[in-house]
């Protein structure tokens, strides 16, 4: 176990949490802190939002109002009101910048290796992070540790220069001598650039003056300063690293900014501009997005792919190799601007000093050497922590029981709303283990849950012998690999849809099913709703095929999402076949053959990510099912609507909310997909061993992989079930 640094959501305190040792996937490396710096202006306005009232918070955040009142229009009050609550309930990590020694490296991380000295972005106060390969970046050997932890922090002001063109030579003003100001008026200076400081605070333009050739407090001050300074021109490059929710620091460095000059925004600062000025001027104004390209790009964060030289120079990583170099020549020395160092087990009163001593600069935190010297001899031992206290281990159950001892992979928030609470409901018990990638989301349900163990190694929870059930709630493309290792381990296994991703990992999972006497169930859920149940008991009394009418409106993914993540299967295969299994649902007959076309949308040519689809299906008993999937309807329409003719009758489900038989409502408006009963279901097939319904989620699956087929190729497929 290790410790890591997370602020409470709803109210912003602090907790130091103990969390399984984490573990890199392909792209990533495990790093052990040895410093980190807190970044001052960016945590206290993220500790002052988060401990903020419920009104204020609205007021700072109206877009998260919006989606919340979009949410409870369509999906009820009660859902929303459970997802906030979820959400409020979330503990956060703090801290970006940091240096450490690398425990363990993913299958692709370039050229770094255990033991080498890195400094890291994006990683929180922790004793142990995982860091993205292109974010973790090493360190000279004449570049102390207690140094290197600034280069983040360093990027950001060295991607804020470059981004407003600065050469050798140019006037640089900043606005706002915090600690990212005080690293950016030393690296303009490292540069060879004149430079003029702008801060109300005595102690700030004492810091800066040395670097600096005038400071000046902000107004009449300032103005006359940077007119003499600079021969009455002005500025070439403002860099505004304020913290300022008035407009003043933003005009002032408008003011501050010659003709045809750039102003690059840092900090946090309200933007409310004179058009006036800004067209008399012809200025540029900018906006730096952290440490520069690649960040929050999912490509390059998470899968590794890095930008070549010729198209992005200067990316995030390169970015912290140029501060790094800068330390590494002594031009920059930030170790001048720490006021204050604690260890780490003293971060509460580190963080009271952030707040409350107005001349309190560059804070850092230390960790205990012989800690991260311990953690890198014992990196390679795989981590499956023991709770303490009130989390007693579980005992070793009798095989084949719904009270045999439950393990989860995967700790999202659907596993934390929905999964657990049904699994529990249905009689699932005693809860054994809970993994997650991070660790921190495993502790956090074992915390409210009551699970014995944490891990990051899902493998670990598979082969617990205290574990019977393996439920599997992880990222889609592990689906099948995990619940084959299950399945071949004795397992009973229920995974969330889909099953898996392609037909390869169909076939290895029908494989692993047959040779093994474990029960199977995928989260097909909409199958279990009472308001289907009673469609499908309306419509047996009918004889002849059926026509289906099944319209979706998903609505967009916003840029970055995972499901547009080739590597997850896409919307079709992660979606679409909980439409189409219930459609199976409804006909209880073989699909015969199928046909798709679909909208590629914002330049895409991705078949698997497609946004829209239209799918036609034709069973065995001659029935006709088709499914409209949509991305561009309004967010107030309803997101299903199901429609099922047959014989005389006729069956409408709005929404899962309520069922229409031949134009008359007969069920009372509540929402209900089936989750509860569906686990219900499943604990029954464990207690009898059915298998059953792993043959339904084998050939839904391959239904639904012929779609994909059928949009890659516009031909009609017919499904190929193992």
């Amino acid at each position: 176990m290790v410790r890591q640094l997370f602020q409470s959501t709803k109210d912003g305190s602090l907790v130091l949490l103990e969390v399984p040792t984490p573990r890199p996937q392909a792209t990533e490396v495990t790093v052990a802190t040895e410093w980190s710096v807190i970044s001052s202006g960016t945590e206290r306005a993220v500790r002052n939002l988060a401990g903020s009232s419920l009104v204020r918070k609205a007021m700072q955040r109206p877009d998260l109002v919006r989606e919340v009142w979009r949410r409870a229009r369509v999906a009820g009050l009660r859902d929303t009101a459970s997802l906030v609550r979820s959400r409020l309930e979330d503990q956060m990590p703090l801290g970006y910048s940091g240096v450490g020694t690398v425990l363990e490296v993913g299958e692709y991380t370039g050229g770094l290796r255990p033991g080498m000295r890195v400094a890291t972005a994006g990683a929180g106060h922790g004793e142990v992070q995982t860091v993205p390969a292109l974010l973790a970046v090493p360190v000279p050997e004449q570049v102390a540790s207690e140094k290197a932890c600034f280069a983040t922090l360093m990027a950001i002001v060295v991607n804020a220069l470059r981004l407003g063109g600065v050469e050798l030579g140019s006037r640089v003003c900043v606005v706002g001598l915090g600690l990212l100001g005080q690293l950016a008026v030393r690296v303009a200076r490292a540069c060879g650039c004149p430079v003029v400081g702008v801060d109300p605070r005595a102690v700030a333009m004492a810091r800066a003056s040395r670097h600096c050739d005038q400071v000046a407090p902000p107004g009449e001050s300032a103005r006359v300063a940077v007119a003499e300074w600079s021969e009455g021109e002005g500025a070439d490059v403002t860099v505004v690293c304020a913290s300022d929710r008035t407009p003043g620091a933003a005009r002032a460095a408008c003011e501050h900014t010659r003709e045809r000059g750039t102003v690059v925004v840092v900090g946090d600062v309200r933007m409310d501009l004179d058009r006036r000025l800004l067209y008399e001027r012809e200025l540029t104004v900018r906006v730096a997005r952290s440490y520069g390209p690649g960040r929050y790009d999912h490509s390059y964060e998470r899968l590794g792919v890095d930008y070549p030289p010729g198209v992005a120079r200067w990316t995030a990583g390169r970015n912290m190799a140029a501060a790094l170099d800068l330390l590494a020549r002594g031009s920059v020395d930030p170790g001048e601007l720490v006021t204050h160092r604690f260890p780490f087990e003293r971060v509460a009163e580190a963080y009271e000093v952030v707040e409350r001593d107005p001349d309190s600069c560059a804070v850092l935190l230390s960790y205990d050497r012989r800690h991260v010297e311990s953690l890198a001899h014992g990196a390679k031992a795989a981590v499956y922590a023991r709770s303490r206290g009130a989390r007693a281990a579980a005992p070793t159950t009798g095989r084949r029981g719904v009270r045999g001892g439950v393990g989860l992979v995967g700790a999202g928030s659907f596993a934390e709303r929905v999964l657990v609470p049904g699994l529990r409901a249905a009689g699932f018990a005693p809860l054994v283990a809970v993994s997650s990638a991070s660790g921190r989301t495993a502790e956090r349900l074992a915390e409210r849950f009551g699970f014995a163990r944490t891990s990051t190694d899902a493998r670990r929870v598979i082969v617990d012998p205290d574990v019977d059930v393996v439920f599997i709630a992880a990222p889609h493309d592990v689906h099948a690999p995990l619940t084959v290792e299950a399945l071949r381990a004795g397992k009973h296994v229920f995974c969330e849809k889909p099953l898996a991703i392609s037909e390869e990992q169909l076939t290895e999972v029908a494989e692993a099913l047959a040779a093994s006497d474990g029960v199977l169930m995928v989260g097909f859920n909409r199958r279990w709703s009472p308001w289907l149940r009673e469609a499908r008991r309306v419509l047996t009394s009918v004889a002849g095929p059926a026509t289906i009418s099944y319209r979706v409106n998903a609505g967009r993914i916003p840029p970055g999402h995972w499901y547009a993540d080739r590597r997850q299967g896409g919307r079709i295969i992660g979606e679409v076949c909980h439409f189409v299994d219930t459609c199976m649902a409804l006909v209880e007959a073989r699909v015969v053959r199928v046909s798709a076309v679909g909208g590629v949308r914002d330049g895409a040519d991705d078949v698997p990510t497609t946004d829209d689809v239209s799918v036609a299906m034709e069973f065995e008993d001659g029935s006709l099912a088709s499914i409209v999937y949509a991305s561009v309807g309004s967010p107030s329409t309803p997101k299903e609507n199901l429609v099922v003719f047959k014989g005389s009758r006729t069956c409408e489900i709005d929404d899962w909310r309520r069922l229409v038989v031949d134009g008359r409502s007969v069920s009372r408006p509540r929402q209900d997909k089936g989750h509860r009963e569906e686990l219900r279901v499943f604990a029954q097939a464990v207690l009898g061993g059915d298998r059953e319904h792993a043959e339904r989620a084998l050939e839904t699956t391959a239904v639904t992989l012929a779609i994909v087929e059928s949009l890659s190729t516009g031909c009609c497929v017919v499904p190929r079930v193992p």
